[in-house]
């Protein structure tokens, strides 16, 4: 009976420590995301000097960026405040001295930081590559070029008026097209020729050598299409390197899980796909940002005995942890990285330890 009625007294405190962490991390978010959002009107407003409903389509074009900045900073100020309003109330005191740990306090309310965290890996992951795809369409100021460009099954498309095909993946340290396959056209839009090649290496003024050619000719006459093979060939395209980096900003626009397919299979031409990986292993590392950020006041709580702690001090707390922990990780990626560590081991590393870390560091602190 004695068992029950402690379960149940566990039940409760942990039922009301959830309640206070969700409503701290909802007015947190709203609030932060208000400010940010506000920011971006302002800038609008003055710089940029766009009209209302331009201003309404860049905060919604915007919105996965804040989100992205607000959500794990606003589970660092909700686990402050709470811990700050349940000292204030001498609620904390009275909470621990009954049996109940830090540790526990924390996995409670990690238990919406999940949720939090999964949302910011849809966001990041799938929203944010979302709204990359609606700024062209949104954005009247874009030039209106001939060229069509779409990633699709695994390779980059291309489209002019006499010509269509694809290539694999372009190499921009030497502007060079890997495997294009293009297929040229009359007037008629009738098939006139057919060009594959190991690679297309631009040589500038739109002119391309295409370099282990197989091309196969005369499609369009009644006859049986000539084929040679040739180790050089000369054509012009109308894309050059500036309009293929507008292109590939497609690859923005993918979710997570299809430019991770992508890139694998690209990932043996040899081209530099670092900046790629580290956007899709930055989806898993901000995801994790959440559960750290909700989980570091409990392991490094400022006074718990002490009942006057100011909601100033507890925001310059959480101030100066956030710019700490993610200068010491952008610093800790980049020096990975220039040893050469692979990017899913140098972008997890650091806030896959840091989680570790803080659940052991909460260990000892069992009860008061």
């Amino acid at each position: 009976m004695k068992k029950s009625e402690n379960l149940q007294f566990i039940d409760t405190i942990s039922t009301y420590i959830l309640k206070k962490w969700v409503q701290l991390f909802l007015i947190a978010s709203i609030a932060l995301y208000s400010l940010a959002t506000l920011g971006d009107i302002v800038n609008n407003l003055l710089r940029n000097k766009l009209g209302f409903i331009q201003i309404l389509e860049q905060n919604i074009l915007n919105s996965s960026l804040f989100l992205e900045n607000v959500l794990p900073v606003s589970c660092l100020l909700a686990s402050l405040f709470l811990l700050n309003n349940l000292k204030q109330h001498s609620e904390l005191i009275a909470i621990l001295a009954s049996g109940y740990s830090l540790l526990r306090m924390a996995l409670v309310c990690l238990t919406f930081g999940v949720i939090v965290s999964f949302g910011q890996f849809l966001n990041v992951g799938f929203w944010k590559p979302y709204l990359e795809s609606q700024k062209k369409l949104w954005s009247p100021q874009n030039e209106k070029n001939n060229n069509v460009a779409t990633i699709s099954q695994n390779k980059i498309w291309i489209k002019h008026k006499s010509y269509f095909g694809h290539y694999q993946v372009f190499d921009h340290i030497h502007n060079r097209m890997i495997a294009p396959n293009l297929f040229f056209y009359n007037d008629q839009f009738k098939p006139v020729k057919f060009v594959q090649a190991q690679s297309a290496q631009y040589q500038g003024d739109n002119s391309w050598v295409f370099i282990n050619v197989k091309v196969i000719d005369n499609l369009e006459k009644n006859q049986f299409p000539l084929v040679t093979k040739v180790e050089k060939l000369i054509l012009p395209l109308f894309e050059n390197p500036r309009t293929i980096s507008e292109f590939e900003a497609d690859l923005k626009s993918l979710h997570v899980i299809n430019l991770y397919r992508f890139l694998n299979h690209i990932k043996d031409t040899g081209i530099n796909l670092i900046p790629y990986y580290l956007q899709v292993y930055g989806t898993l590392s901000q995801a994790i940002l959440c559960l750290i950020f909700t989980i570091f006041p409990f392991a490094f709580p400022m006074g718990v005995s002490s009942r006057h702690e100011s909601t100033g001090k507890a925001l310059l707390y959480g101030l100066i942890v956030s710019i700490g922990f993610l200068g010491l990780n952008v610093a800790m990626v980049n020096l990975m990285l220039g040893f050469k560590i692979p990017p899913a081991f140098s972008i997890l590393a650091f806030p896959v330890t840091s989680l570790v870390f803080l659940y052991q560091k909460l260990h000892p602190k069992v009860t008061l």
